[in-house]
């Protein structure tokens, strides 16, 4: 799919909507194909890799898995500073570092 294709599809909207709702089972099942669809070695693909990996996160603070956390947390930190302050699929920086909290 196309980066814009990318950032309007349904499932796309959808896995953010799941993210920001407390849904973070859901939103990594919902943005991994986004993420499989995405080109390879693309700021799309790494952005949605990202969202995944906070998904994970926030699930496994939810379930008291600290270290499985911190790992992901850092995962995800790196992604977003290698993606920079351009935005990707519709989201500013700040939109993408925000789900980090």
């Amino acid at each position: 799919m196309s980066p814009e294709d990318l950032a309007t599809c349904p499932a796309f909207v959808e896995g953010l909507r799941l993210l920001d709702s407390g849904w973070f089972w859901e939103a990594h099942e919902v943005l991994e194909p986004v993420w499989m669809a995405s080109p390879p070695n693309s700021r799309e693909r790494k952005a949605v890799k990202a969202l995944i990996q906070i998904a994970n996160a926030r699930l496994k603070a939810r379930m008291g898995m600290n270290r499985a956390v911190a790992r992901l947390l850092v995962e995800a930190t790196g992604i977003i500073a290698e993606l920079g302050d351009q935005p990707v699929l519709g989201l500013e920086a700040d939109s993408l570092r925000s789900r980090l909290r």
